[in-house]
């Protein structure tokens, strides 16, 4: 190597180490440095805070906790935003040493002084976090602690998100937040409009909603529950102002136009008074809630549901039951009848007669009786009932339970309601319970089973296809008769002629096979003649031998005469009388189409 070179390398290397000793290292530029591992908060626990301080260069907020609640002590008294707090915490609880700038200057970071300075109280410890500028890149922010050296770097969100930049973000935004925790079981509503005031009454016992003003009444579950649930979720739009001489009328809440209260007993607990609206602004009402002297701005949705007739939250149900706890069903008056619940939990019609009953028709009665309502409240307190024709009612619908001797009358009533005929063109009824008339629709009463035996069970009966022998088909002095030969298999009779599809056959006779009427119509001996059946009307029979034995069984159907719906009633024959019912009508048109009758079942059945 040349000494010439080797010179030059070395005055380089001279001047860079000058270089370095007097002007780099008095440029305290910080650089990032690996700090130990680990929360930055040693020792925060958010559950253990007690008190927190924020202080900002907008504001100074001052928070304690109050149990399971915060309480905003500064810059006003006002209970605080658990959500903010919670927040706020969750964001101190993830920084982390892992990023450590070794440096004294502090003022170029931000934190000489702070933009924001965190305090937080936990047993005899304070914990204390200065909060600077965001960082060159923008995602993330310095931080300090002043008891240590250095500056860590933490997410922006504590700056964006965690620290509110107004004081108010730190209050309740809820409209029903009160200065100390309570239970109330009245929701009351007064207005100087008449017809508009109302109160509710929590029954704890039950669980619901009583109507205690201006009249003593059940109460719409659904519709009390949604208007209480509206109000705890009301959130205020803005806050107007926190100086309580501020004068009421000025935000036309002297007198307020309504006022919701929230109490024990007759005790008030909670009082928001709600007035006019800002002139530029019609959708908001000032709102005064008299726990804070404050005045808010909410919605006017809000007021618009508060407004509510109290007739609207009257229960329009007629009848208010456990559907599991039913054990007899007993309808008095006119065409009087009663069914039980049986051990097996099945029903049967015990009174006037003995039927099975069919267990969709039960359900959709008691599904009806569930949800029937009135059509209106025609007088709120009768002492007499006789003028709504409910003194004897017309008929009287009775729920019952277990009885404890057998005899209906013991059953503990679950439900009763009476039942009027058409008087003066109006249909009436009331509840055993209560002392109101009620209207209701005539289309309504009606839906209720005219006689027991409408209840019977729809299935006729049920045959084996490999034990039909024969079919025979009548219309008038005409018969066709089928012979059941094999599996898909049928034969003309004797003196029996016509155009036969044996599978149709099959399938249609299979189908006959497992029946159920669509509902019962009439019955007796004189329901043939009133409903047009005659020595002529078509007749089927099925002829059945009876597994085991040498008997035989026959299944028959008369139809009636044509009716415009297209499918005529039929008639069968049940404990030796007949019963009219409504046919499914698919099953009809099948049998008609694929059985030979004797002549054109189309020109039989059309009107």
């Amino acid at each position: 190597m040349h000494s010439r070179s080797t010179w030059f390398w070395f005055g380089l290397a001279a001047a860079l180490f000058l270089f370095i000793l007097f002007f780099e290292r008095h440029w305290q530029k910080p650089l990032p440095e690996s700090g130990a591992a680990g929360p930055l908060l040693a020792g925060f626990q958010p559950d253990a805070v007690t008190r927190l301080e924020i202080r900002s260069s907008n504001y100074v907020a001052r928070l304690q906790r109050e149990g399971d609640y915060w309480r905003l002590l500064a810059p006003v008294a006002y209970p605080a935003n658990p959500v903010v707090v919670q927040n706020l915490f969750q964001h101190l609880a993830r920084l982390d040493r892992r990023i450590l700038i070794r440096t004294e200057n502090y003022r170029d970071f931000g934190l000489a002084p702070a933009l924001a300075t965190i305090r937080l109280q936990q047993d005899t410890q304070q914990i204390v976090l200065e909060v600077g500028l965001p960082s060159p890149t923008g995602d993330q922010v310095y931080v300090r602690l002043p008891a240590q050296p250095g500056i860590y770097l933490a997410d922006i969100a504590l700056l964006k998100e965690a620290l509110p930049p107004e004081a108010d973000r730190w209050r309740s935004f809820a409209l029903l937040a009160s200065p100390t925790n309570f239970v109330f079981d009245r929701f009351e509503v007064r207005s100087a409009t008449r017809g508009l005031g109302f109160s509710l009454q929590y029954q704890p016992t039950n669980r619901t909603w009583r109507l205690s003003k201006p009249m003593t009444a059940r109460a719409h579950q659904q519709r009390a529950n949604q208007l209480v649930l509206a109000c705890l979720e009301a959130r205020v739009a803005r806050f107007v102002t926190d100086d309580p001489a501020a004068d009421p009328e000025l935000f036309g809440c002297s007198p307020p136009e309504l006022e919701l209260a929230l109490g024990t007993g007759t005790n008030d607990q909670l009082v928001v008074q709600f007035g006019s609206s800002p002139t530029n602004d019609p959708a908001l009402v000032y709102a005064r809630c008299l726990a804070h002297t404050n005045v808010v701005l909410v919605s006017r949705d809000l007021v618009d549901r508060l407004r509510t007739p109290y007739k609207e939250l009257r229960d329009r149900h007629l009848f208010t039951f456990d559907p599991t706890q039913v054990q007899m069903v007993e309808v008095s008056g006119a065409n009087p009848f009663l069914v039980r619940r049986l051990t097996n939990g099945s029903w049967r019609l015990t009174q006037p007669e003995d039927y099975p009953v069919d267990p969709v028709l039960l359900k959709e009665l008691m599904g009806d009786l569930y949800s029937w309502e009135v059509a209106d409240f025609e007088k709120d307190v009768v002492t007499d009932f006789t003028a709504y024709g409910l003194a004897p009612p017309w008929r009287e619908v009775t729920l019952r339970a277990s009885a404890t001797n057998g005899s209906p009358a013991s059953a503990p009533v679950l439900a009763q309601a009476s039942l009027s005929t058409n008087v003066a063109g109006k249909f009436y009824a009331r509840r055993s319970d209560e002392n109101s008339v009620f209207t209701i629709e005539e289309a309504t009463i009606y839906r209720l089973p005219q006689f027991g035996w409408q209840l019977r069970d729809r299935h006729l009966w049920s045959y084996p296809l490999t034990n039909v022998v024969r079919v025979t088909l009548r219309e008038g002095a005409r018969v066709n008769q089928l012979i059941r030969v094999d599996t898909n298999r049928w034969s003309f009779g004797p003196n029996s002629q016509g155009i036969m599809n044996e599978f149709a056959v099959e399938e249609t006779v299979f189908r006959l096979g497992d029946l159920n009427a669509i509902y019962w119509v009439d019955r007796g001996e004189g329901a043939r003649a009133r409903h047009g059946f005659g020595a002529d009307s078509p007749r089927l029979e099925i002829e059945v031998r009876t597994p085991g034995s040498d008997r035989f069984q026959t299944y028959a159907l008369e139809f009636g005469p044509p009716r415009k719906q297209g499918v005529p009633l039929v008639c069968v024959t049940l404990e030796g009388q007949p019963w009219i019912l409504e046919f499914p009508a698919p099953l009809y048109h099948l049998l008609m189409r694929e059985l030979p009758w004797p002549r054109s079942p189309a020109a039989a059945a059309t009107p």
